[in-house]
């Protein structure tokens, strides 16, 4: 399932949620866009787009080295050699490793830690080459295994009962019990090519890129020593895309961009198998093997313009447009095998179906300068995130494409001769078919016809002294399903276990979406008379409660999310040192909530109390 955040590195899209997990050595920067972006980054950014930039590769030689260990003794070592191979050409290398020796958590049954990355690894590799005065070639290729038991290690939710026994209640919600050690393992790469090529009063840059991705799981979902249920599927796929963009030089009254962008992935469930044994497939007739095959394909391709037009001095209007065509194509097998050893169809013997739509979203947007430091802005986007199929569900209806209307009035402030930055801003998202994603034995993303949110948020950078520096932001929001009549809600039955049924859930908040979010830093260096200095900071993140579930049966409490750190960089920035902490208030932070027919299945992978140490060298 594609993310509604869309994440860019180096202008390539990431369409894998599991290739999010990004650790660079060598990020130059990291650009974050909010609310839907769909004119100039496509139909899945209803949420906004995070934009990192890798480090160009240097003609004059360099070398990062950096390492750290933290209290559940997690070692991480990066390294970053970059410089310079003839007149014209440039390249760099980036390695990373991460082993960690102790989880947060553990499996009384099985006696082995959880929520541990075993291993990780990653390698990036980049060549830049400058093929004429106006013409420049980037290629890049990287690498990533990652082995880790994160994200799973399931557990009754704290005052529900699993359907079999066996469970016994701690206090810590890092304990499980299943009968077998839960994992997710991964493997992942791509190259991509950039040519920029610069006209003068125009510039083209094309973009292509190929990436592939293997991801295996393994869940005991019945979270109990008995044997009763596992779920186990490996999930490949592959994308390819190739963009064109055509800008102009930034100079005269009109600056604008235009591009077509085509892009196309197969993702497949190879196989996702249901495994039943024990008082979950207790006689000769008991389904005891569900396998499902399922493979979807996605062609995309859109062509999209925009600009901005100064009105006079004070005044500029932005205009843009996106024009999406898609189609995808489903294919599916599943069969049951019972504990006889008969093996059947599930349903058809195989099942097809295909999914074409087209989706325009657009930018319009009106900004005045009240002063030189004072900006208004009025703004309307339209994003979209397409629809599909759900891959592992067999025979089905499709999820249909969520459309996000989005309404902003704000001001961009710089205040007290420069000393102070103050945005404020109002927003209200209308929401058609949002897409949610449940879990019952398998992942399902299903539509909630309407839904709206509004609210007011700001942010803030405030010089208090030249060594002193605050900033922080906040968003206080309403949100609520204008219309969903056939959600999914559950019961929990007096034995244990979970009974699914249909229900109204108009007027009910929408999962995850917190009323209150506040963050606030602060930063203090202390320059040494060596030529050295010491950074002070510390950060603190408020989380209002949520509910989880579009039943709002569940609602979990607000959390502060603080941090510290001091660093300590030698004269020239040649050796530093650092000594952090997160999560310092040791939150236990619910990451995923899955209703099964077995229990109400909980896991906390949220990183509990760390702290520890980083090292690290420039040459």
């Amino acid at each position: 399932v594609e993310n509604p955040v869309a994440l860019y590195v180096d202008g390539v899209y990431i369409a894998s949620q599991n290739e999010s997990g990004l650790d660079l050595l060598d990020v130059e920067q990291v650009s974050v866009l909010k609310g839907p972006q769909g004119t100039l980054f496509g139909r899945n950014a209803t949420g906004g787009v995070i934009m990192v930039e890798t480090r160009k590769p240097d003609h004059e030689p360099m070398l990062k080295l950096q390492s750290s260990i933290d209290n559940y003794k997690t070692w991480k070592n990066a390294a970053y050699l970059s410089g310079g191979l003839s007149d014209s050409l440039a390249g760099s290398l980036t390695a990373q490793t991460t082993n960690q020796y102790d989880g947060w958590g553990e499996n009384r049954t099985t006696g082995e830690d959880t929520y541990r990355v075993e291993n990780a690894i990653s390698l990036r590799g980049k060549l830049f080459a400058e093929l004429g005065p106006d013409t420049e070639f980037t290629l890049r290729g990287d690498y990533g295994e990652r082995d880790t038991s994160m994200g799973t290690n399931f557990r009754p939710y704290p005052g529900t009962q699993l359907q079999y026994p066996g469970f016994v209640e701690t206090g810590d919600l890092r304990v499980s019990f299943g009968n077998q050690d839960d994992y997710i393992n991964s493997s992942s790469g791509g190259v991509s090519a950039t040519l920029d090529h610069d006209f003068g009063n125009i510039s083209v840059q094309s973009i292509t890129a190929y990436r592939t991705i293997d991801n295996a799981y393994n869940f005991d979902s019945d979270a109990t020593p008995i044997e009763a249920q596992t779920l186990r599927t490996t999930l490949p796929s592959e994308t390819f895309s190739q963009e064109v963009q055509v800008a102009s030089d930034g100079s005269g009254p009109l600056q604008w961009v235009a591009g077509v962008y085509y892009f196309y992935a197969q993702n497949e469930a190879d196989t996702f198998n249901v495994l039943n044994s024990g008082p979950q497939a207790p006689d000769p007739s008991s389904l005891s093997h569900i396998m499902t095959y399922g493979r979807e394909e996605t062609n995309s391709i859109a062509g999209f313009l925009q600009g901005t037009i100064d009105l006079g001095d004070a005044t500029a209007l932005t205009l843009g447009a996106r024009y999406t065509d898609e189609e995808r194509e489903y294919y599916s097998e599943t069969t049951g095998t019972f504990n006889n050893g008969t093996t059947i169809p599930l349903g058809p013997p195989s099942y097809s179906d295909d999914l074409s739509f087209g989706d325009w979203t657009w930018r319009i947007a009106l900004n005045h300068d009240f002063s030189p430091n004072v900006m208004g802005y009025v703004s309307w986007n339209r994003g979209s995130k397409s629809g599909g199929f759900n891959l592992s569900n067999g025979p089905q209806t499709p999820f249909l494409s969520e459309t996000l209307d989005s309404y902003e009035l704000g001001l961009k402030t710089i205040l007290l001769d420069n000393a102070l930055r103050l945005n404020l801003g109002g927003f209200y998202y209308d929401y058609t078919n949002i897409q949610l994603a449940r879990f019952t034995t398998n992942l399902t993303v299903e539509n909630g016809a309407e839904a709206e949110l509004y609210g007011v948020e700001g942010d803030f950078e405030a010089t208090i002294t030249p060594s002193f520096s605050l900033s922080g932001g906040f968003t206080l929001l309403e949100n609520s399903f204008e219309s969903f009549p056939e959600a999914t809600f559950f019961d929990l039955p007096p034995g244990g276990g979970v009974t699914i049924r249909t229900a109204d859930a108009s007027g009910n908040k929408i999962p995850f979406a917190q009323d209150v979010q506040a963050t606030l830093t602060a930063n203090y260096t202390v320059d040494m008379d060596n030529g050295s200095n010491l950074l002070l900071s510390a950060t603190n993140a408020y989380n209002g409660s949520l509910y989880s579930e579009v039943s709002n049966y569940f609602e979990e409490d607000a959390y502060n999310y603080l941090s510290a750190s001091a660093k300590w960089t030698a004269p020239n920035d040649k050796y530093y040192v650092r000594v952090w902490g997160s999560n310092l208030l040791d939150e236990t932070v619910l990451s995923t909530l899955n209703v099964v027919p077995v229990g109400i299945d909980a896991t906390y992978a949220n990183p509990p109390r760390l702290y520890g140490v980083t090292v690290g060298a420039n040459f």
